[in-house]
């Protein structure tokens, strides 16, 4: 019986890891933007914080307009460091991945050509 000469290495647990971290990244979003979505619509009028931005309003009209502008580009900044940490997992399991395919395809088909005998 023919038995291969080096054991195939098992990235099943890491594909495994990698499927739920992008998994839990994903609910993170969604569940966020639900929260957003339904703190946003429901209109409280004896709430203090509506009391607060009435007075504010009085106060200072551009003072909203600018804690909100902050409040995005933060939001923004904290997207951007997302997006790229998921990117770089991802292309770092393409390498492995494309690794392991060439290790087990073109890598044993060589080193089986360079056990032949030579003529």
């Amino acid at each position: 019986m023919v038995q291969p000469l080096e054991k195939k290495k098992d990235y099943s647990p890491m594909i495994l890891k990698l499927i739920i971290l992008v998994c839990l990244v994903a609910t993170g979003f969604t569940l966020a933007t639900i929260a957003k979505k339904t703190i946003l619509t429901k209109t409280r009028p004896n709430v203090l914080g509506d009391k607060i931005k009435k007075e504010l309003n009085k106060s200072g009209p551009n003072l909203l307009d600018e804690i909100n502008t902050n409040t995005q580009a933060w939001a923004n900044e904290i997207l951007g460091v997302a997006t790229k940490t998921i990117n770089r997992t991802a292309n770092q399991a393409t390498e492995s991945i494309s690794d392991y395919v060439f290790d087990n395809t073109v890598g044993n088909l060589l080193k089986q050509i360079d056990k032949l005998p030579e003529k």
